[in-house]
């Protein structure tokens, strides 16, 4: 019965140092669960450097590597060893991936959102050429994604200025380039006028040569006021034309002893028009009509010097008490 009991206890105790044992290793495990989670994370945690992730990872394998082998035997150390290696490694090579990624990311969000800006930049340099060739509410008939405008106005006004600019002209200097380059200055004094609030219901055609060509009343959407006002408006603006020329014969170039002077002839009418753009290459925005016809015979035919309108412009004037109608002929 001694022998037995004996034989019981001992029983008895290898199976709590077995079960110790497996209670022991059950906690290792899990540990080490625990471990590769924090290394883990810690490698895929933004805005921190490689260097100080390997540093804080090697020291937490060190940790848990150390509380291991208070209960480990001197069998296992080896395999502590192994994994304290492996793992510091891992934890060396993720941080050095995450920060490659994190830079990649970095660069590629930065190129995008310059390509973006830049895209944005020559879309709105896009616009403003397109508006500088066609009228801006043409331009926004276009945005709507349609191909083609023309459209009939009732009303509109239209004047051809023209100045006898090349009546002067010469090859014998400079093969005639300082003649277009003159012309080109006197063109742009009268394209600046247009850039006032008070002329922004004129559009301007085009020029022919010498010739200005200008119109009012165009733009369905116009706040300006109703036809016989941006008529008026219209001849302002051919006074304010005739003020530049003056002001751009005074200082001029000057050829020879004496300085130039350039004569002018206007035509004046209003009507009925069809405006439109043609072309799908270099658009060109033009109106066409008897009444424009008859703008372009007043001119022509006009006096140098004078402002030459029909009839019925002249009437058109008078209702609206425009106070120049004395250059009316």
């Amino acid at each position: 019965p001694s022998s037995q009991s004996d034989s019981l206890a001992g029983a008895s105790s290898q199976s709590h140092s077995l079960a110790g044992a497996s209670g022991s290793q059950s906690e290792r495990f899990m540990r080490q669960v625990a471990l590769n989670t924090c290394l883990l994370s810690l490698a895929n945690f933004p805005g921190a450097s490689c260097v100080w992730k390997a540093a804080a990872g090697l020291s937490l394998v060190g940790l848990v590597t150390l509380v291991d082998g208070m209960w480990a035997t001197s069998v296992d150390w080896w395999l502590y060893a192994v994994h304290f290696a492996v793992l510091g490694v891992t934890v060396l090579s993720a941080s050095l991936d995450s920060e490659v990624l994190l830079r990649a990311v970095f660069f590629c969000q930065a190129e995008e959102e310059d390509s973006l800006r830049e895209k944005e930049v020559a879309r709105q340099r896009a616009e403003i050429e397109l508006n500088n060739v066609l009228p801006e509410y043409i331009v926004t008939h276009f945005k709507k994604g349609v191909t083609h405008y023309s459209e009939t106005r009732p009303n509109v006004a239209i004047i051809f200025f023209f100045v006898d600019f090349f009546y002067h002209y010469s090859e014998d200097y400079r093969s005639g380039t300082e003649w277009v380059r003159l012309l080109n200055e006197l063109i742009c004094d009268f394209d600046d006028i247009l850039n006032h609030r008070k002329f922004s219901c004129i559009e301007k055609i085009k020029t022919i040569s010498s010739t200005y060509m200008a119109a009012s009343n165009l733009n369905p959407n116009s706040t300006q006021g109703n036809w016989k006002m941006q008529a008026v408006k219209l001849m302002e603006f051919v006074l304010e034309m005739r003020r530049k020329l003056h002001d751009f014969c005074i200082s001029g170039f000057q050829f020879g002893s004496e300085r130039e002077t350039y004569k002018y002839k206007v035509g004046f009418n209003y009507g009925d028009i069809t405006s439109g753009v043609i072309g799908t290459s270099k658009l060109h925005f033009d109106i066409w009509g008897d009444s424009v016809n008859v703008a372009s015979r007043m001119y022509s035919t006009a006096e140098p010097d004078r402002i030459q309108m029909t009839e019925k412009a002249k009437l058109v004037l008078e209702e609206e008490k425009w106070g120049s109608a004395c250059f009316v002929y």
